[in-house]
C-alpha cells in the first residue's frame, strides 16, 4: 500500500460516524434526549414562521373616506399634456402650488378646468386627488374612483373603467377625474373596482 492510499484510508476510516458515536442501549439514552431536543427546536422555529405568515394574510381593517368630486372629463391633446399615454396613473395634490400647476398642464392644450366644483379648496384640511387615464382611440370611455378607504398605512383609490358605445366618436380621448378628500401622509394607492360601471 502506498503512502497515498493510506492516507485516503485513513480519511475514509474518519468519515465513518458510528467510530465517533457507537449505538447502543447505554449511549441511546444519552443521544436521544439530544435529538428530541434537536427536533423540539426546529419545529419550534417553523411553527413561529408559520404562524407570521397567516398574521400576514390577514387584510388590515379599513375605513371609508369620504370623497367629493370636483372635476371630469376627458382631455383631448393625445397625450400632449405630458400624463402618460400608456398606463392610467394617480396623482395627489397636497398643496395650492401642486394645484396650480397641475391645472395648468390640464389646459396645456384645451381649456379644461373652467367647469371644475372646487368651491374654496383648503389644503390644510384636505387634499386633491386625480385620476388619468391612459389615451384612448376613441371617445366615449370614462374612469370614475368608486371607493376611497383607509387603511393603517395607506389610501386605497378603487377606478372603475367603462368603454364607449358601439358608435364612438374616432379622436383620441384621455380619461379622468379629481376628487377631494381629507388630507393625510399615507401613500395612495389605486386597484380597479371590477363591478360594472
Amino acid at each position: 500500500m502506498t503512502e497515498a492510499e493510506f492516507y485516503t484510508q485513513q480519511k475514509l476510516n474518519n468519515l465513518n460516524i458510528l467510530r465517533y458515536f457507537p449505538l447502543n442501549r447505554y449511549t441511546m439514552r444519552l443521544y436521544l434526549p439530544i435529538f428530541h431536543l434537536f427536533i423540539s427546536l426546529i419545529l419550534i422555529v417553523t411553527g413561529c414562521n408559520t404562524t407570521k405568515n397567516i398574521e400576514e394574510n390577514i387584510p388590515e381593517s379599513t375605513q371609508t373616506v369620504p370623497f367629493t368630486a370636483i372635476g371630469k372629463g376627458a382631455l383631448f391633446g393625445g397625450g400632449q399634456e405630458g400624463f402618460s399615454e400608456t398606463e392610467t396613473t394617480v396623482h395627489v395634490l397636497r398643496t395650492e402650488e401642486e394645484w396650480s400647476k397641475f391645472k395648468a398642464q390640464l389646459n396645456s392644450v384645451n381649456q379644461i378646468t373652467d367647469g371644475f366644483k372646487e368651491n374654496e379648496l383648503d389644503f390644510n384640511t384636505e387634499m386633491l386627488v386625480a385620476i388619468i387615464d391612459k389615451v384612448r382611440g376613441s371617445g366615449g370611455y370614462e374612469i370614475a374612483i368608486s371607493n376611497v378607504s383607509e387603511t393603517a398605512t395607506k389610501i386605497v383609490i378603487a377606478i372603475k373603467y367603462s368603454d364607449p358605445p358601439e358608435m364612438a366618436a374616432s379622436v383620441l380621448t384621455q380619461p379622468f377625474q379629481i376628487i377631494r378628500i381629507p388630507t393625510t401622509t399615507k401613500p395612495v394607492e389605486w386597484v380597479v373596482d371590477v363591478q360594472e360601471f
